[in-house]
């Protein structure tokens, strides 16, 4: 009963914009409790020059390579709330960035507590149409909240544009083992790991605990005409596999690199790095 009292308080004074929430750098609260700008004018004008440049550049790594050529820091809270001047990072710019505080609003509810099966809670951060409660031109602003909107989604769609242009990104665990087995199956037939090192290849795109689950659907299979023993990626050293370490050219290793570029003609010179990786256990 008390306690739902008590958040039932907290939401009114968040619905008025007069709950007292922690500020970013470069806004400050005075013993009346009113909200201003940090009178510092050189934190102003580095924050203003944060989200100037990044509208100009339009991403977070150009507006930290300008900052590190000019060899400019910008303003961060320590554990006390005092100003302190560090080295830009991109997680840094992009968390200024998404800031509406910045933009003037006072923003209640941008988190859920969330508890997967199994494990603990986490926090996690809603989009801008689900947050609880925004209250507009409650602080000083920076930007425009029109400017603040334009900044997510240019954020958005760098984000978007970042996984759909990563390695793998439009390939599910299918189609990239195919890949894999194809360019060892091209190398020739005489790999008594051939399947082996194609496995390897997509055990270090995916997480291994990914490969094992999509492993369990493998039916056994021959290795090659050497080995009558049947196959099964389950019995794998997954922790050699996901070092590419099956073979070796001459007596040096070989790296991720140049293990999917082999060729027929390069596999006589091929041979196991050690007895043990021949055949599964």
């Amino acid at each position: 009963m008390i306690r739902s009292r008590l958040t039932a308080g907290i939401l009114n004074k968040a619905r008025r914009g007069e709950l007292a929430l922690t500020l970013p750098v470069g806004l400050v609260r005075d013993q009346t409790g009113t909200v201003r700008k940090d009178p510092n004018q050189e934190v102003q004008s580095r924050l203003g020059m944060i989200f100037t440049t990044f509208l100009q550049v339009t991403s977070a790594s150009k507006v930290l390579r300008l900052f590190n050529d000019q060899g400019l820091l910008i303003p961060r809270g320590d554990r006390f709330r005092d100003v302190v001047w560090k080295k830009p990072s991109v997680p840094a710019i992009i968390e200024i960035l998404k800031n509406p505080a910045y933009a003037g609003a006072f923003v209640y509810g941008r988190t859920r507590t969330v508890r997967p099966p199994g494990s603990q809670s986490v926090q996690k951060k809603l989009p801008m149409d689900e947050w609880r409660i925004r209250v507009s031109d409650k602080y000083p602003s920076y930007i425009s909240w029109e400017s603040y909107e334009k900044i997510q989604t240019m954020l958005k769609d760098n984000y978007t544009q970042m996984i759909a242009t990563s390695p793998g990104a439009s390939r599910g665990p299918a189609p990239l083992l195919s890949m894999a087995l194809s360019i060892v199956a091209n190398a020739g037939t005489k790999w008594l790991c051939s399947i082996k090192s194609a496995l390897a290849i997509f055990v270090t795109t995916f997480a291994s605990s990914m490969a094992v689950r999509f492993a369990n659907t493998f039916p056994p299979i021959l290795l090659t005409e050497k080995s009558s023993k049947p196959f099964s990626p389950l019995c794998l050293p997954w922790r050699s596999i996901s070092t590419l370490g099956f073979w070796t050219k001459g007596n040096k290793p070989m790296s991720k690199l140049t293990a999917p570029m082999l060729s027929r003609s390069s596999d006589s010179a091929m041979k196991p790095l050690s007895p043990s990786a021949n055949t599964c256990k």
